[in-house]
């Protein structure tokens, strides 16, 4: 996505553009490495039912993370009759304006007793391990999108927003077969399409799940991993330095 938007804004540069992805060190996001522990203090600090699935968004408190449109979309989903706690999770970095408007809609849609801002997570390999499914909800373009890659990389299904660089680490039918799903997309802003997701993330079995889990954590290891980026950024250094461009 960013090539492309360099490409468009500078065609003369189209030569010389190599992506490389954002690199992640995978050995924090390892869901083996998770202790039990780390989940457990979370259940507790969050007033979390052992038996309470959940769904996760962790990003800061901030309008283009869309908030609002996964509010609109979780009140929706429980009107349909999904049964799980939203924990929306990030800190408000001053914008406490927003976040009290998020607290207003989430009290005049009803959903007090489902929908929960608990500030910044300290812990956010055991905020997403504990999770069911994660959303990345944005409604303007980001550069990469880490959040989504960790999740995969925990085995956590996530839904993400068709827009930017963070479409590019989901992967879900068309563009790949059924099998190899790692979550899904929905076009930005919009909170039924969102609620038909989670409608339908969550009414698939745990072993559903934890199959586009498993071929998530597959997928983002491969493609996503501190090795390839810092082996990528060496052969441009490489290629350089012999004056291949």
């Amino acid at each position: 996505w960013t090539g492309r938007l360099i490409a468009e804004r500078n065609p003369s540069a189209i030569s010389k553009i190599v992506p490389i992805a954002r690199g992640t060190d995978f050995a924090d996001f390892d869901p083996g490495s998770i202790d039990p522990e780390r989940v457990s203090a979370l259940r507790e600090k969050w007033r979390l039912d052992d038996r309470a699935p959940v769904v996760v968004n962790l990003a800061r408190l901030t309008h283009w993370k869309g908030q609002p449109v996964l509010i609109d979309a979780a009140a929706d989903a429980l009107r349909r009759g999904l049964d799980c706690t939203f924990i929306l999770a990030g800190d408000e970095q001053g914008r406490t304006a927003y976040r009290d408007g998020l607290v207003s809609q989430i009290r005049s849609l009803g959903v007090e007793d489902k929908g929960r801002l608990v500030g910044q997570c300290d812990d956010p390999a055991a905020a997403m391990k504990l999770a069911e499914l994660a959303v990345v909800a944005s409604t303007e373009a980001e550069a990469f999108g880490r959040a989504a890659v960790e999740a995969c990389a925990l085995e956590t299904p996530v839904i993400v927003t068709q827009i930017g660089a963070v479409e590019e680490t989901v992967l879900c039918p068309p563009d790949v077969a059924e099998a190899d799903r790692t979550g899904w997309k929905v076009p930005p802003g919009d909170s039924k399409a969102l609620s038909d997701a989670l409608v339908g993330a969550m009414g698939l079995t745990p072993k559903q799940r934890q199959l586009i889990g498993q071929s998530g954590r597959r997928h983002v290891t491969s493609a996503f991993s501190l090795q390839q980026m810092t082996d990528k950024t060496l052969d441009v250094y490489r290629s350089l330095l012999n004056g291949d461009q």
